[in-house]
């Protein structure tokens, strides 16, 4: 009845093992970083047109501001170069000719935003989500959420 458990190798290894677990989860946000490689990022040049927007909004759209990705919620970078227009409004007659118009409600924004990418084949925002020309994403300010195609990704010199 008074027999003495001792312990053996397994159970050492099981200790070890709940620790290292521990303290993986305790230090997840430090492991990440040293993995990550975040100081090999790439410096690009991305440049956009905006679907129109209203006037509002276009007019909180401003050069400096930092721009968030909205489907990945992760800050995409900040804009360098910023221009807004009329956006074009076309229509068909009755007769099937093409009219073509500006709004007075409706801008476009063409603009070029500084992103910090990982460089592995191609420009990886947040080191996982691919960024290319043609893409369609939507991008918000502080003040603002607008949807773009993103016309060019260029490595900066």
């Amino acid at each position: 009845m008074n027999e003495r458990k001792r312990f053996n190798a397994i159970d050492v290894l099981i200790i070890l093992c709940v620790a290292l677990i521990v303290l993986s989860v305790v230090f997840r946000g430090h492991i990440i970083n040293f993995f990550s490689d975040q100081e090999n990022l790439t410096e690009y040049t991305v440049e956009f047109i905006s679907e129109p927007t209203k006037n509002e909004v276009a007019a909180a759209i401003v050069n400096g501001a930092s721009l968030t990705w909205t489907e990945y919620d992760c800050l995409l970078g900040s804009i360098t170069e910023l221009s807004t227009e009329k956006a074009s409004i076309h229509s068909l007659d009755s007769s099937g000719v093409l009219h073509t118009s500006l709004s007075e409600t409706e801008s476009t924004v063409n603009g070029k935003i500084k992103v910090f990418a990982a460089n592995n084949a191609g420009c990886y925002v947040s080191g996982s989500h691919f960024l290319a020309a043609g893409m369609q994403i939507t991008l918000k300010t502080d003040k603002a959420q607008f949807t773009v195609t993103v016309t060019s990704v260029t490595q900066a010199k």
